[in-house]
């Protein structure tokens, strides 16, 4: 991780060099167009160069939402949907 000096926001990471034409090519994704949400610092625009490749990869943040109210369902345990089945054709057999 690269951190800028004058401000301790997050510059650049290095990633995992990826294998491209045979070859492994260094990877680096740039935090960049940083906005303040509610106090919170956040980068709204991540770009993943790969070594040797033209073209980079951009993702744009739109929207950036801070302590949200969230319904308590969405970190129950989910249910195995084999499990489910299975449990359906045990309750057929004679």
């Amino acid at each position: 991780m690269w951190i800028d000096a004058a401000n301790f926001l997050e510059r650049k990471m290095d990633g995992e060099p990826r294998k491209m034409d045979g070859k492994l090519r260094n990877v680096a994704i740039y935090f960049r167009d940083y906005k303040t949400v509610h106090g919170l610092t956040v980068p709204h625009v991540l770009e993943t160069v790969t070594e040797k490749d033209k073209q980079s990869h951009k993702m744009t943040i739109e929207q950036v939402a801070v302590n949200q109210p969230m319904e308590g369902a969405l970190f129950a345990k989910p249910q195995l949907t084999m499990a489910r089945a299975a449990d359906q054709q045990a309750e057929q057999r004679p």
